[in-house]
């Protein structure tokens, strides 16, 4: 490893920091002088997770930036050369999928395990399926304009294509052989929210035996143990990222007892980081079963209200936490616009270095289109689903997750 690598990357990780800092910059400026515009009507959920959100979402954004790069100078679309860069996607993946699991098993912990499970599937549709729906048109919108407004394909194998995608499963549309990288292949980690959503009411059952959380234990750790050549794969799903879920189900199920207070003070914060740090340097891959115990060291203290030396406490980071879904759908449309559409020869003069300067406009970008899509299509769709409920079922207050506020009949789970 030469000193002209290290200086390279030095460069690169300084401009990472700095597009962090500037994208939370840029919230606490939208939260200081324009309060109204992205206001929510809900506090804080636990701990600082909101807050992770956002920076796990740019986590993604920084990692696809540069696989652009090299997509478009060698014409493949792989995984960085730097495990840095790597790691910074895998394991922001990876925490997502933790808080998935350790927000709805606290949450339903936390009502006794009393759900109704009418509003927690109407509100996930209306959560994530709106948005989705909108960028699966703009990507339809992209290929058409790519293959000169040409069908290529009968209608019926077109509409085969279309149910793909909305069941989570898109590839090429219309012969457009680049088509997944319009939303830079994000799309294949909502089908395993879909499939915790769906086996969520099976995993509350199991909680209410010991002897059974014992057995998700078990599995777990066999599970995650097996090498990644045999993991186990049922329809298009791999047991390695379910697993990650049930470590959120497990850490949730840790906050039951007397821990939180020792792990909000500054020597937990150390340990939190220093986790992170050996996952996103010392390891080629995020995906694996030391890695992910890692992870969980990370996430454990974030989960119960570390803020990490108050990187996790600004206005800022909570902003980029709320519009966290719209930047992690979004960013793969607005970087193939940009250097496919609008600029597609830039990179015939361009090298790696003046390409990674782009990365905190490129973010800037990202962040104020997802102000955009956030106000206009997750807010209004969200709550749209919250009144659609109500209206069709009962006028019983109901929060985000599908837990009875205040009302005297709850439904058993």
């Amino acid at each position: 490893m030469g000193r002209s690598y290290l200086m390279s990357f030095f460069f690169e990780f300084i401009l990472v920091l700095l597009t962090f800092f500037s994208m939370t910059l840029i919230g606490n400026v939208i939260s200081r002088y324009f309060p109204t515009l992205m206001q929510k009507e809900q506090g804080d959920r636990y701990g600082r997770i909101d807050s992770l959100r956002g920076y796990l979402a740019l986590g993604v954004f920084i990692h696809h930036f540069v696989i652009t790069f090299y997509w478009k100078v060698e014409g493949d679309w792989i995984r960085p050369p730097e495990d840095f860069f790597n790691n910074l996607g895998q394991s922001s993946v990876s925490l997502f999928f933790m808080i998935t699991g350790f927000l709805f098993t606290k949450k339903a912990i936390e009502s006794r395990y009393l759900i109704d499970w009418k509003n927690f599937y109407l509100n996930r549709f209306f959560r994530i399926v709106p948005l989705y729906t909108f960028l699966i048109a703009i990507v339809f919108l992209i290929v058409a304009l790519k293959t000169g407004f040409t069908l290529q394909l009968s209608v019926k194998g077109l509409i085969v294509e279309i149910a793909k995608w909305l069941l989570f499963k898109g590839e090429i549309i219309n012969g457009y052989l680049d088509t997944r990288i319009i939303l830079a292949g994000v799309d294949w980690t909502l089908k395993y929210e879909w499939l915790f959503y769906i086996v969520f009411p099976l995993l509350l059952v199991s909680l209410k035996y010991s002897w059974l959380v014992l057995l998700v234990v078990f599995i777990t750790i066999v599970g995650a143990i097996f090498p990644a050549d045999i993991k186990l794969f049922v329809w298009f799903f791999n047991s390695q990222f379910f697993i990650l879920f049930i470590f959120g189900v497990l850490t949730a199920i840790l906050g039951q007892y007397n821990i939180i207070s020792y792990l909000r003070n500054r020597i937990s914060s150390v340990i939190a980081m220093l986790a992170l740090g050996l996952v996103l340097f010392l390891f080629p891959t995020s995906f694996g079963f030391f890695q992910s115990l890692l992870l969980v060291v990370f996430f454990i203290p974030v989960a119960f209200g570390n803020t990490l030396f108050g990187i996790l406490d600004s206005k800022g980071a909570k902003l980029l936490g709320d519009i966290s879904y719209s930047i992690y759908l979004l960013h793969g449309v607005v970087l193939f616009v940009v250097f496919s559409l609008i600029f597609p020869d830039c990179f015939s003069n361009i090298n790696r270095a003046s390409f990674m300067g782009l990365m905190v406009p490129m973010g800037g970008l990202v962040v104020l289109i997802s102000m955009l899509t956030y106000k206009y299509i997750e807010k209004p769709c969200i709550h749209f689903g919250k009144s659609f409920y109500n209206v069709k079922f009962n006028n019983n207050k109901i929060d985000e997750v599908g837990n009875y506020e205040h009302s005297k009949q709850q439904p058993p789970l």
